[in-house]
């Protein structure tokens, strides 16, 4: 039988299942951007086929940061440290996006080194070299992202005052891309 502290639900019933589940999105996101090297010891692509797999593991992943990010915004965008957590939750969103999208560039590249000559296959792996690392920052940047959340979610867990506050709306400015009117 669970013990009363480990299912002490927070306030609009976020439970602490959530911190595992952000535990298991963050090592998803750390054993991604740890995926082997694309290259071997002669400079050639691991292939199209490994670097799109590649795209499509942080493309599920980000499809899995939406997914959770919209099922708990409504209980949790009422307090400061819960408007916090689903901003951690939106970039890690939109990074391990922006992770997929290099790694699918980075396997678009590498179809060129095969057929081209030598100094195009050089240039052309630079750039899978390149797309590849900024895809694995992207992912990096995903998993502290995350683990941000799960401190922002630890504090709400922990810190009664926390989940009691509520978010105090800033000030209203108008939108850059509103309207002017005109004099």
């Amino acid at each position: 039988m669970p013990s009363e502290e480990t299912s002490r639900p927070t306030p609009g019933g976020i439970d602490r299942d959530l911190m595992t589940t952000l535990r298991l999105l963050r090592r998803r996101s750390t054993d991604i951007a740890e995926l082997p090297p694309i290259l071997d010891e002669n400079g050639l692509s691991s292939g199209f086929a490994t670097l799109l797999q590649h795209a499509a593991l942080s493309q599920d992943l980000s499809r899995e940061l939406l997914r959770l990010t919209t099922e708990i915004q409504q209980d949790l965008q009422t307090t400061t440290v819960g408007t916090h957590m689903l901003g951690s939750l939106s970039a890690a969103t939109s990074m391990s996006a922006h992770a997929a999208a290099s790694f699918a560039e980075s396997a678009e590249c590498s179809l060129t080194l095969k057929t081209d000559t030598a100094q195009v296959v050089a240039d052309e792996a630079k750039h899978v070299i390149s797309n590849h690392a900024v895809a694995r920052a992207y992912l990096r940047t995903t998993s502290r992202l995350i683990r941000n959340a799960a401190t922002q979610l630890q504090d709400l867990l922990t810190t009664p005052a926390a989940s009691a506050r509520t978010r105090t709306a800033p000030p209203t400015t108008p939108s850059a891309s509103a309207p002017r009117r005109q004099r």
